[in-house]
């Protein structure tokens, strides 16, 4: 995993649009960069990211971090989550999101969102699974993809979390590393790059 010299990298912030726009909100993991750029409607979001999945040019291991952005405002995560028409569940549990990628094996897409209620939260992941792959489409999109299926899942132990992993021919998985925290991805890898800069900002330098 290449994630312990990543971190210490410095964080590269590109921005698409007005050179007075705020400063992007903390992340709840550090990215390499973060790439903010304008969607004409919400409806284009999904399809958005996609295409900077696409596109974007990271070094080995490097995070990037997408904020999307309608008409100089930042997207709700409430927003931001209904466009990938998950249950009605999880939007009431989301506290905040973070859209991103992984350079690993090609750029891997990843959703980190903190959740209020964990109890909630997985029961709506639960009653998501069938549809995750037409929700989360494109952005999702293996390379060999073509239409995606009906997701099937089952129980997998990674690093003493549980996971839930679907067909190899459509990868997703999804971890809730912490109560307050759920990770969907597509691999192990990512996964582990995601957990070690969680835990990385778990730790805070004592003052003097």
């Amino acid at each position: 995993v290449v994630g312990t010299g990543a971190i210490g990298a410095g964080v590269y912030v590109s921005f698409f649009g007005a050179p007075d726009e705020p400063e992007p909100a903390p992340s709840i993991i550090f990215p390499n960069r973060i790439e903010a750029f304008l969607v004409p409607t919400y409806d284009t979001v999904p399809n958005a990211l996609a295409s900077e999945r696409a596109r974007a040019t990271l070094a080995l291991g490097e995070i990037e971090r997408m904020d999307l952005t309608l008409e100089g405002a930042t997207t709700s995560t409430e927003t931001l989550l209904e466009k990938l028409t998950p249950p009605s569940g999880l939007l009431r549990e989301a506290r905040s999101i973070m859209f991103g990628i992984h350079s690993f094996d090609r750029n891997q897409p990843f959703i980190i969102i903190e959740v209020t209620q964990y109890d909630r939260a997985y029961g709506a992941m639960l009653a998501w699974e069938e549809d995750m792959g037409r929700s989360l489409g494109n952005f999702f999109k293996p390379l060999k993809g073509t239409a995606p299926p009906t997701t099937l899942f089952k129980d997998v132990v990674f690093e003493n979390i549980d996971l839930r992993v679907s067909q190899d021919a459509w990868p997703i998985l999804y971890a809730f590393p912490r109560r307050d925290v759920l990770v969907i991805t597509t691999n192990q890898h990512t996964l582990q790059e995601i957990l070690t800069r969680l835990n990385a900002q778990q730790v805070r330098p004592v003052l003097p």
